[in-house]
């Protein structure tokens, strides 16, 4: 028919895309897990006004992220685990825009468990993969509490991942002006700013890559992104190339919004 529009849609082929969102989407699946899960934890004490309160990681057989904000409703679960939704889309606030932080941790593990505390009402859920290789979130209990609302996400951890995931933390975290509570061995080389320290930060340390700090996450982008984005022109082309000063590196900052991460 004439005019006639064909929605697109996955049919019986989920499982061949959600394949592709969990095992191809991340170059580096654990630093990616681990940036998604500590900024979706970060985000919720934006969201509660509580940004100065560190968030809590614990890391060994599992990686355990909890945040003090206003806990998951169960409407929201079902939002922050379709693929494509997310309930951060609008807003310049939070760093979350694309519906797939929530799921990350199925990138390197077959199974977590979500605890959340909402209205007075404790939540457990267990988020798994089936038999079909789709992912699922089943409620495996449901009680009122008396303790404050948040979240506590609860992965676990292949041995090869337990001797560097605290690298990977720092990495992520070194930038945070409230920097979160990790119970483990972590150690934040110094940095000292430069400059405008909204725009740029002085690294006290030397390397060849680019690294961009989106929201206080330091991104390692590759010199297409850096040009195909037109990023240098908003420096005036001073990162064109890796800018390094007296063994230092020079890093621009970006607010939530100024950069396409997609």
């Amino acid at each position: 028919i004439v005019g006639e529009e064909i929605q697109c849609k996955l049919s019986d082929k989920t499982h061949i895309i959600f394949d592709i969102l969990r095992n191809k989407l991340y170059a580096d699946k654990l630093g990616s897990v681990c940036r998604e899960v500590i900024s979706n934890a970060r985000d919720a004490h934006r969201e509660a006004g509580i940004p100065e309160r560190p968030i809590e990681i614990w890391a060994g057989d599992y990686f355990t992220v909890q945040d003090f904000g206003i806990g998951i409703s169960p409407e929201r679960i079902r939002l922050m685990f379709s693929y494509g939704d997310s309930t951060k889309t609008e807003s310049n606030l939070e760093i979350g825009g694309f519906g797939l932080g929530a799921k990350s941790p199925w990138a390197i593990t077959d199974s977590f468990t979500i605890t959340t505390i909402h209205q007075n009402i404790k939540y457990e859920y267990l988020a798994y993969i089936d038999k079909s290789l789709i992912g699922k979130v089943v409620l495996m209990g449901k009680e009122t509490s008396d303790k404050s609302s948040g979240t506590t996400i609860k992965i676990p951890l292949k041995r090869e991942y337990q001797s560097i995931i605290t690298e990977k933390l720092s990495f992520l975290t070194k930038f945070w002006k409230t920097k979160p509570n990790i119970y483990g061995s972590i150690i934040y080389n110094d940095y000292r700013f430069s400059l405008n320290e909204d725009k740029f930060i002085m690294l006290d340390e030397y390397s060849n890559t680019y690294i961009i700090l989106y929201d206080d996450l330091p991104y390692v982008a590759d010199s297409s992104y850096i040009l195909t984005n037109n990023v240098e022109d908003l420096f005036v082309g001073q990162i064109v190339r890796p800018f390094n000063l007296f063994g230092s590196k020079l890093i621009p900052k970006f607010a939530v919004g100024e950069l396409d991460l997609s």
